[in-house]
């Protein structure tokens, strides 16, 4: 079932979205490590080869941001370069480099939920629904005396960013407190939330009940869905990387089948990456710290980057295990629990 009754369905947007909201705003705050000489950070004029390529790119990128109200003109101090990052699918994602206005802001300490144990409250449910908000960074405006430190610098003039960018460390945990201000009460009993992720469950009569509640929520805080992304009324979803059923939680062949072609790696760099996929689903591999035991050596700082025997019968077995992973059954909470 892909589409509810409109009585059901808040408000979503293709659109960048409206960032008119005080809750956001005042989460946005852009605090400094207390230093005079922070005032000032060197603007750093990239060096392009093709330079005509990356223009045009640029001007695009900006008029679709000017037209979707996520910049404004600037002036002052600040200035942070741009920076072109290719995407998997081959295209160009505009960027803005703010590494050297990172190392002086204050980072925030708020967690982020444990998706693993956070997917244990899907315990009972028959039905699931997920949402994802519409470019939900975008959807948290920045305080109007801070935007003058998101000032970048593009072909031509400076901007500044009227709404949170994805490169500023801070953003995640401050859209990660939004989300759960937002859905406070609601989330493990009527949801699930992590970022911009939602999933909903338990049975149909309960489950309907629930999304209406966090659609209530969302309209409330202006919180906008992305309509391509929501789906309503399945018996099995993906969510943050895995299957969610009634019968438990298993790995998404999606994501893991990229495991099977992985060649062998040739630098720590590249075993680092494997891993970091393999760490993500640990927790459907019986054992997995001692199987990979012998990779994890090969990345310490006096380790030297041999290959062994042993290595390549771990990076195989590693392999093996997370392609024919199980399914994680939800833990029987009525049956209480005790120490072995």
């Amino acid at each position: 079932m892909d589409s509810l009754p409109g009585r059901l369905i808040p408000e979503t947007s293709s659109e960048s979205p409206s960032t008119s909201r005080e809750e956001s705003s005042a989460s946005t705050d852009s605090s400094l490590i207390p230093c005079s000489e922070i005032k000032w950070i060197r603007k750093i004029r990239r060096e392009v080869t093709g330079a005509g390529i990356y223009y045009g790119i640029e001007v695009r990128g900006l008029k679709r941001w000017w037209i979707n109200g996520i910049r404004e003109e600037s002036s002052g101090p600040w200035a942070s370069p741009i920076v072109l990052a290719k995407k998997k699918v081959g295209s160009t994602r505009f960027c803005v480099d703010y590494r050297k206005l990172n190392e002086i802001r204050i980072k925030d300490s708020y967690p982020l939920p444990r998706t693993d144990d956070t997917l244990d409250a899907l315990n009972g449910s028959q039905w699931f629904s997920t949402l994802d908000l519409n470019s939900g960074y975008w959807q948290v405006e920045i305080h109007p005396e801070n935007r003058e430190k998101t000032v970048f610098i593009p072909v031509q003039g400076l901007w500044q960013f009227k709404v949170m960018p994805f490169e500023l460390c801070n953003t995640t945990v401050t859209f990660e407190r939004l989300m759960e201000t937002a859905l406070r009460g609601l989330t493990s009993e009527a949801c699930l939330v992590y970022l911009h992720d939602i999933i909903v469950g338990r049975r149909f009569e309960e489950h309907l009940n629930n999304i209406r509640k966090v659609f209530q929520r969302l309209r409330k805080a202006n919180l906008k869905l992305s309509p391509k992304k929501r789906r309503f009324f399945r018996k099995d979803v993906s969510y943050l990387g895995r299957i969610i059923s009634a019968d438990g939680v298993k790995t998404d062949p999606e994501k893991t089948k990229a495991l099977l072609d992985w060649p062998r790696p040739e630098t720590v760099h590249d075993l680092r990456s494997f891993l970091g996929l393999c760490t993500y689903y640990s927790r459907f591999v019986r054992n997995f710290s001692a199987i990979a035991r012998p990779l994890y050596k090969l990345t310490e700082a006096r380790s030297n980057f041999n290959w062994t025997e042993e290595c390549e019968k771990s990076f195989n077995n590693l392999k093996q295990a997370l392609i024919t992973s199980p399914v994680l059954t939800y833990p029987r909470t009525d049956l209480g629990y005790g120490y072995a």
